[in-house]
C-alpha cells in the first residue's frame, strides 16, 4: 500500500523549516503522486542531502510532470525508465509536460509505431486535441561536445594562474577564438607578467584576446562589453581566491567564442524517427543558458532544415529548454 504524503512530515523531514516556491497543496499533490507512480524506493533514492529544498523539488517538480500521464496510453515502458532514474526518460516526461499543460484536455499515446518509408519508426510520443491530426514527437537531450569539453579545459587553464599572484585583482581574458598550444603558452606568459601590475590595464593581442585587468573589484564577476566585437555565443569559465582569512581575494574570467556544430545533425537524425505525412515536432532539452545559445548558433531563430529521403527537405519547429 502506498504511502499518503502530508505536508506536515513533508516540512519536518524533508524542509526542515525551508521553503519552496510552491504552494503546499502542489508539494503534497507532487508527493503523492510520485508515491503512487514511481513507488516508495524512487522517493527513497531521492531523498540525499536531507533536509533541503533540492530533493523537496525534485520530488515535488517530478510529481507534477507526472500529471501529464493522467489518461495516456504505452506509458508503462516510461515509468519503467523513470524509476531507474534514465535521464532520457525525463526529458521524454519534461516534454509531455510541457506540451499538455497548455492543452489538458489533449490526448498522449507514447511510443507509438509508425511507417516512415519502407520501416517502422517508434517516436517518443504523439499527442492530439480531440480528432485533429496527431503530431508525433520526438525528445533528445545532446550530451556535452567533445570541442566544448575541449574549450573549457583550456579556459581552466588559464583562470587557474589566478592562483600563481599573491595580490587583489581581477582578470578578464576575452578569447576572440581557440588559442592554439603556442597561443596559450604565449597568453599564460603574458599574464603572469600582467597580474603584477598596479590599476585598470588594458591589453589587445590582435585577432586573439583582449586582457582587461582590474576593471572591476576582485571577486565581482562583470562581464565586459568589447566594442566591435561580434555577437557570438560564447563559454565562460572563472576562478577565483576568496574567503575568510585570504588577504588578496583575486579572480580570473575567461570567455570564449564558440558554437556548438551539430544542430543540424542532431535534428536531421531526430526527424528520421517522425512520420513524414503528418505534424512532427522534435524539443531538445539542454543542460544550461549557455549550451543553448552555442548548440543553436549566434541567431537561434533561423530554421534548420531536417533532410528526409521521402520529402527532400522539411522545416520542423524544435522548442528548447533547459
Amino acid at each position: 500500500m502506498s504511502h499518503y504524503w502530508t505536508w506536515e512530515e513533508i516540512n519536518a523531514d524533508w524542509l526542515a523549516g525551508n521553503r519552496l516556491a510552491l504552494p503546499q497543496v502542489e508539494v503534497v499533490a507532487g508527493f503523492n503522486r510520485a508515491e503512487q507512480i514511481l513507488g516508495s524506493q524512487w522517493i527513497e533514492k531521492a531523498a540525499i542531502n536531507l533536509p533541503g529544498t533540492s530533493s523537496t523539488l525534485r520530488v515535488a517538480s517530478v510529481g507534477q510532470r507526472l500529471s501529464s500521464l493522467d489518461g495516456a496510453s504505452g506509458t508503462e515502458e516510461l515509468v519503467s525508465k523513470l524509476q531507474a532514474n534514465n535521464d532520457s526518460a525525463f526529458a521524454e516526461l519534461t516534454a509531455t509536460y510541457l506540451l499538455k499543460s497548455h492543452n489538458p484536455n489533449s490526448h498522449v499515446e507514447l511510443g507509438p509505431v509508425v511507417q516512415v518509408g519502407n520501416r517502422k519508426r517508434k517516436p517518443d510520443f504523439r499527442i492530439r486535441q480531440g480528432t485533429e491530426p496527431w503530431t508525433y514527437v520526438e525528445v533528445t537531450q545532446p550530451n556535452i561536445a567533445k570541442a566544448e569539453m575541449k574549450v573549457q579545459a583550456i579556459m581552466s587553464r588559464l583562470a587557474n594562474f589566478v592562483h600563481h599572484t599573491q595580490k587583489s585583482f581581477s582578470l578578464e581574458i576575452f578569447l576572440r577564438r581557440e588559442p592554439s598550444a603556442e597561443e596559450i603558452g604565449a597568453i599564460a606568459r603574458f599574464v603572469r607578467e600582467f597580474c603584477l601590475l598596479e590599476g585598470k590595464q588594458a591589453h589587445d593581442m590582435p585577432e586573439l584576446a583582449i586582457l582587461s585587468f582590474n576593471a572591476s573589484a576582485p571577486n565581482v564577476i562583470v562581464p565586459l562589453e568589447h566594442p566591435g566585437e561580434p555577437k557570438v555565443p560564447r563559454l565562460g569559465h572563472v576562478a577565483f581566491v576568496s574567503g575568510p582569512g585570504e588577504p588578496h581575494p583575486r579572480h580570473i574570467s575567461v570567455r570564449m567564442a564558440y558554437a556548438d556544430d551539430r544542430a543540424k545533425d542532431v535534428l536531421s537524425s531526430e526527424a528520421k524517427q517522425l512520420p513524414t505525412d503528418s505534424p512532427g515536432l522534435i524539443m531538445v532539452q539542454m543542460g544550461a543558458g549557455s549550451r543553448r545559445h552555442s548548440f543553436l548558433g549566434a541567431d537561434h531563430r533561423t530554421p534548420i532544415s531536417a533532410p528526409n529521403s521521402h520529402q527532400g527537405k522539411r522545416h520542423l519547429p524544435f522548442p528548447i529548454w533547459t
